[in-house]
């Protein structure tokens, strides 16, 4: 299994515009395709591991997923799957390969330039257009560098916002793991309202804190609504 995780960045499809999103890896195969299903629609494929999204994608079986995460080399796929045992059919077979295609693809795109921000107005426009109409809560850690220019976008949580779900750990591993200088962080409410709650204000409190012990500042946290947002930095309570 320690081989097959190391293809990740092969078979991570973005979720939705978010591109620097982080996929968080099961440990446990999960053998029948029903336990499968049922994870992938609770949580929208996000703690499926390598395997699991490969068999959830092309319904082959999960051992195979496996095998082929394990022992496939790229311009020798068509061979291999055309060797494997049971045989694959041919829907399964252009499943998997269009799911190399596209991610091949993917990562092999030219970076983008670099998205200085400068005022909660541009972070705003930046990301309103994806989260303004989402009808769950939706929690994002922009990871800035030291020129304040966003090098990576990343998901925390789907749904109401909470101290359990938005966890310190969760909203700085990676910020630490890429020696990010400063984060921004956001969240929108389905209401349309962005007035925080209370919970919002408790949170943001509890990973300001966490941030200065890491040396990692938490810049701002902004809140979007239908039309309107709310910088916390802005009303004084970061």
């Amino acid at each position: 299994m320690v081989n097959a995780r190391k293809t990740i960045n092969r078979l991570y499809l973005p979720d939705y515009s978010f591109t620097g999103l982080e996929v968080a890896g099961s440990n446990a195969l999960i053998n029948e395709s029903s336990m499968i299903h049922d994870k992938s629609e609770k949580y929208q494929y996000r703690y499926l591991d390598d395997a699991e999204l490969l068999a959830a994608l092309s319904g082959i079986r999960l051992e195979q997923a496996v095998e082929i995460l394990q022992q496939y080399r790229l311009h020798e796929i068509e061979d291999y799957l055309d060797g494997l045992t049971p045989k694959l059919t041919e829907r399964q077979k252009r499943a998997i390969l269009s799911a190399f295609e596209l991610s091949r693809r993917i990562f092999s795109r030219p970076p983008e330039k670099q998205y200085l921000v400068k005022t909660p107005q541009e972070l705003v426009m930046y990301l309103e257009r994806d989260m303004r109409y989402m009808k769950k809560e939706i929690f994002v850690c922009i990871h800035l560098n030291t020129k304040n220019a966003v090098v990576r976008k990343e998901t925390i949580s789907i749904g109401s916002l909470n101290a359990s779900i938005v966890h310190p750990r969760e909203v700085f591993s990676n910020a630490v793991k890429h020696s990010t200088s400063g984060v921004i962080l956001c969240h929108n409410h389905p209401s349309g309202d962005p007035r925080p709650s209370c919970e919002d204000l408790e949170t943001t409190k509890r990973l300001v804190d966490a941030g200065n012990v890491l040396g990692i500042k938490v810049l701002d946290h902004i809140i979007i609504g239908n039309g309107e947002y709310i910088s916390m930095k802005e009303k004084g309570f970061i």
